[in-house]
């Protein structure tokens, strides 16, 4: 992956202080070391939502 380990906690504490819980994926060239050019890189966030609702 051409992420540095700070740019991947960066993206990892931002998603968590802002949505507390979910899922977090990274795609484009730069997540492939094979891979030349593209400094695009691509975040898709899932935000997950537990409700809990208690039925009498």
């Amino acid at each position: 992956m051409r992420l540095t380990q700070f740019e991947i906690q960066s993206i990892v504490n931002t998603f968590h202080e802002v949505f507390r819980n979910g899922e977090i994926y990274l795609f484009g060239s730069r997540t492939d070391d094979t891979k030349k050019g593209g400094e695009n890189l691509k975040i898709f966030f899932i935000k997950i939502n537990m409700i809990l609702k208690k039925c009498k």
